[in-house]
């Protein structure tokens, strides 16, 4: 079973790391970013 705590462990970590960094960027760019990806999916049909 250490395998799988070990990936268990490593996979929430990461996973902490990632929403940390994606949440600093994203406060800057939340806005133009949800306004961005609407524009671009109706152009993109």
């Amino acid at each position: 079973m250490t395998d799988a705590a070990d990936m268990a462990t490593a996979c929430v970590v990461a996973f902490i790391f990632i929403i940390v960094r994606a949440g600093r960027h994203a406060a800057r760019l939340r806005a133009v970013r949800s306004g961005g990806q609407i524009a671009w999916r109706k152009s993109k049909r």
